[in-house]
């Protein structure tokens, strides 16, 4: 049932106009320059599911749901700490900025933002001071909203059907209307 409530923004998403206008090595740089930003507030979403799944104060509890923590620390440990191609442990968020980097996409407005966001943890300022895109300043400020204020359930959602769901299938799209395939 959920699904079937799901499937008309599920199928909004998959023919959204974004992929017709990719169509040039220019034009993924571009695309990259701004994704990269949910790539990193993703991490938000998924910590706050560790948070909330898991036990990461002191001293430790057992967890209630032993299933849920394992499903997000499994997650996690992908997401933060994966074997890049010559086996040395790398974040995917790295390895988003290698994969900037061998199509010469910038990087300047993340390493700006990472480095102002280390200093101040001011989120809306960092987020100026890195000429961020007014859209894409909307879209990580309501992850990094979702992320502290909504319910475990509504974070999962959000992770679940924003993010681990529909993102694959972008990327897949985008490969086969360039002709290519994933390796």
């Amino acid at each position: 049932m959920f699904d079937q409530e799901l499937k008309p923004y599920q199928d909004r998403f998959a023919q959204h106009p974004i992929y017709e206008t990719i169509r040039s090595v220019e034009h993924v740089r571009i695309f990259m320059s701004h994704h990269v930003f949910a790539v990193w507030d993703f991490m938000s979403q998924a910590k706050r599911l560790q948070r909330d799944c898991t036990c990461v104060e002191l001293p430790w509890m057992p967890v209630v749901n032993e299933d849920s923590a394992r499903l997000i620390n499994e997650i996690i440990t992908a997401e933060e700490s994966d074997i890049d191609h010559v086996g040395h442990p790398v974040s995917h968020f790295r390895l988003y900025l290698h994969a900037m980097a061998e199509v010469s996409a910038s990087t300047e407005k993340i390493d700006t933002f990472i480095s102002q966001f280390a200093h101040s943890h001011i989120l809306g300022k960092s987020l100026d001071q890195a000429r961020v895109p007014a859209y894409v300043q909307t879209f990580v400020k309501h992850t990094i909203k979702t992320a502290r204020n909504a319910s475990t359930a509504e974070v999962a959602s959000s992770f679940l059907f924003g993010r681990e769901d529909p993102i694959p299938k972008m990327f897949q799209t985008l490969l086969e209307r360039w002709g290519l395939t994933a390796q």
